[in-house]
């Protein structure tokens, strides 16, 4: 018995420090994830990538890392703008979030919605991977990694956007 209140008081200890730790990634990456596609704007959206990420792209079968990655999401962005495209909205459900203090990997689904400079609606999902790391106090995407997927999995797919 006492060792079962001693895992419980443990548990409980450590909720709070794992809230945080989810709190502090919704808002130093997912948050401003969704704010730069919302505002076209690649310079926010290259902000939460880690200097040295690394970004498989198994639809052409390439590797992009470090700045090769950021320049060539830069270019998305601006190629976007240049075309007259708006902002888009893009929301996250996840399968799995697990942390440390310094490291986390999270898994799930996303769904990118929004309109064409001819003013034609897309909707695109995917599923994706990454690992974060802190980087100078703060959580940064070191490896990203998604491969397409669609409204049935996004509509199968856990509702946890916080955990």
């Amino acid at each position: 018995m006492r060792f079962a209140i001693i895992v419980v008081m443990y548990l409980m200890g450590q909720a709070p420090l794992w809230a945080d730790t989810v709190d502090d990634i919704n808002t130093e990456v997912w948050e401003v994830f969704t704010r730069s596609y919302q505002e076209n704007d690649g310079e926010l959206h290259v902000s939460i990538y880690h200097p040295e990420v690394v970004r498989p792209i198994s639809q052409n079968g390439t590797v992009l890392s470090g700045t090769a990655y950021t320049d060539h999401l830069r270019k998305m962005f601006a190629n976007r703008k240049a075309r007259g495209a708006a902002g888009a909205d893009i929301h996250f459900r996840f399968n799995e979030r697990l942390h440390n203090d310094d490291s986390a990997y999270e898994v799930g689904i996303y769904r990118l919605t929004g309109q064409r400079p001819d003013g034609t609606d897309f909707v695109n999902y995917g599923n994706f991977r990454v690992v974060l790391k802190k980087h100078e106090g703060r959580w940064k995407i070191m490896f990203d990694a998604d491969v397409p997927a669609d409204e049935v999995a996004w509509d199968a797919a856990p509702i946890k956007i916080s955990r």
